[in-house]
């Protein structure tokens, strides 16, 4: 890093963990875009019925995908009513549908495989709320792109993720590592699914 004439980091959360790090002079972020081309607002919100809710990203270990399969387990024992869609292929793959399984959530929880293009454009617009507990994300691209599809977002506090998503603005933060504050924070949208609008309209 010495060597280097500037540093820059992918977020401001980033560049502040980096200036507290490095003895460097010149540090600085510049976020990723996003084609609003081609990621653009859906043009409809549900605010009755059962909330469809997609993950997107690499099924890897230190994505804690478990803990959102967990925490629609605690939801499920309330005798609420979803869907979730989990986009993306990895190691973790089996391991997150045998987990699935053993939950009873099969009927629930839909495994697509790797989806791109157009079609996981469409996917983003087809569902009601992006969920991730990703505690890694140096910006995270999927939710970027799920805020430009006009749908709200449900992440975990930690590094840059509270920079792009706003409690209570465009979505919820939840307590990193935990399921259970994970899935009061997708209670929140499920009872009140008439800031789905708004929340959506904000990510943009």
């Amino acid at each position: 890093y010495k060597k280097c004439d500037m540093i820059i980091a992918p977020s401001a959360s980033i560049a502040d963990l980096l200036k507290s790090k490095l003895r460097h002079n010149a540090i600085c972020h510049v976020c990723c875009g996003i084609n609003l081309k081609k990621f653009h607002p859906k043009k409809s919100y549900r605010h009755a019925g059962t909330l469809s809710f997609v993950y997107v990203g690499r099924l890897s270990f230190e994505k804690n995908i478990d803990l959102i399969i967990k925490a629609f387990q605690i939801i499920g024992k309330k005798g609420i009513d979803f869907s979730l869609k989990i986009v993306g292929n990895g190691p973790a793959r089996k391991y997150l549908e045998g987990m699935a399984k053993r939950y009873g959530l099969e009927s629930k929880i839909r495994f697509t495989g790797e989806i791109y293009g157009n079609a996981l454009r469409k996917i983003y617009r087809e569902n009601d709320v992006f969920v991730t507990a990703s505690t890694m994300e140096t910006l995270g691209m999927s939710i970027l792109e799920a805020l430009a599809s006009g749908i709200p977002v449900i992440a975990a506090r930690k590094y840059a993720v509270p920079d792009i998503v706003k409690d209570g603005i465009n979505g919820y933060l939840a307590e990193p590592y935990s399921a259970e504050s994970l899935s009061e924070a997708i209670m929140k949208v499920i009872k009140n699914k008439s800031r789905i609008t708004n929340f959506g309209r904000q990510g943009v």
